[in-house]
């Protein structure tokens, strides 16, 4: 089963996009869009299905972080740090929830394939992600918290920003456990879609490490690149929730068509 390619179509509008969508109202539109597009995944799952809620709260990763554009734009100066932060704080507790949604869902047919080489390219990869998030998420904490005079503005950002990385270096982890027991079992389009949440996870992760290490590198692109990883990191983990909805809605359609062919099979 191959989806269309609607992951080229989402990654192009990301790139063509990538400086205005991350600097801006634009920001917020897209945020919805990425919200819709986990919500039309979820409902494509009977209520009693674990990953429903799983892209549920895919969708609220992004309808958080776009609540926390608004309120940065809206509320009083104040409180603009702390309740944005609070609101990006809540997405990135969306989004490993999300992903345990999935792994217990997997685990409740596969987890007896887990073998000890996913087990150990899991912890490959996964634990130069869990050092790298624990290492800058100390560095910004250290920058804005130590060596110079703290604010409780300093403190909402260093406390959100390591906690984000770690909360994505801790989803990129889940998710490559989860293509390891999947890619050998799995129809390829459904592990397009754990591919498309790691690989979402990653550029994530890399996009706030740049973001904290900014003052300490001094390239004068470096910004522009961080918003093209943050750009790209909403089209993949968007990609994914189009993909599975695509796969379900392609599954439900050919249902009818497989019925009816079983049918003039036997009166055959």
């Amino acid at each position: 089963m191959k989806p269309p390619r609607v992951i080229e179509a989402v990654l192009l509008l990301a790139m063509l996009t990538a400086v205005r969508a991350y600097a801006g109202h634009l920001r917020v539109l897209f945020d919805l869009l990425g919200g819709m597009a986990g919500a039309w995944a979820a409902l494509q799952f009977a209520a009693d299905d674990r990953p429903r809620r799983g892209w549920w709260l895919v969708a609220w990763t992004h309808w958080f972080l776009g609540l926390a554009q608004l309120w940065v734009a809206l509320a009083p100066e104040g409180w603009r740090v702390a309740g944005g932060r609070a609101l990006i704080v809540a997405a990135n507790l969306c989004w490993p929830a999300a992903l345990l949604v999935f792994a217990r869902a997997l685990d409740a047919g596969l987890a007896g394939l887990e073998t000890c080489r996913g087990r150990a390219l899991t912890w490959i990869l996964g634990l130069p992600a869990l050092a790298l998030a624990a290492w800058v998420g100390w560095l910004g904490i250290h920058e804005k918290l130590i060596a110079t005079v703290p604010s409780v503005d300093l403190a909402w950002m260093a406390m959100s920003d390591a906690f984000i990385m770690l909360a994505d270096a801790v989803v990129f982890t889940a998710t490559v456990r989860l293509l390891t027991i999947a890619a050998p079992v799995l129809d390829g389009a459904i592990v397009r879609t754990y591919l498309l949440l790691c690989l979402s996870a990653a550029l994530s992760l890399g996009a706030e490490v740049l973001t904290v290490l900014q003052s300490h590198l001094e390239l004068a692109a470096l910004g522009q690149i961080t918003r093209w990883l943050g750009a790209a990191a909403w089209a993949t983990l968007c990609g994914a929730a189009l993909v599975q909805a695509w796969i379900l809605c392609a599954l439900r359609s050919s249902a009818p068509r497989r019925r009816a062919s079983r049918t003039r099979s036997r009166r055959s």
